[in-house]
């Protein structure tokens, strides 16, 4: 009976453990708007995530394949926040 339990709380505590990790693992996102009725910009965007704005780096590494130049970014475009 011992054996019974204590295998049922193992396998609960690693299934719950895995589902956790999976969660944390799936990236944030965030789609741009129009910049001219909220004012888009990496800035901004860092900004509004981290606190800082001073990281919009950060952004722009993570979004190199779709951002060409990190002072344009598009309506539509959804961006990778790391």
């Amino acid at each position: 009976m011992k054996k019974r339990i204590l295998f049922f709380l193992l396998t609960y505590s690693l299934t719950h453990l895995l589902t956790d990790v999976s969660a944390q693992q799936k990236p944030k996102t965030y789609r741009v708007w129009v910049w001219q009725e909220n004012g888009d910009c990496l800035w901004k965007i860092a900004k509004k995530f981290y606190g800082d704005g001073k990281k919009w780096k950060t952004i722009y590494e993570a979004n190199k394949d779709k951002i060409k130049d990190p002072r344009k970014i598009y309506p539509k475009q959804k961006l990778i926040i790391p």
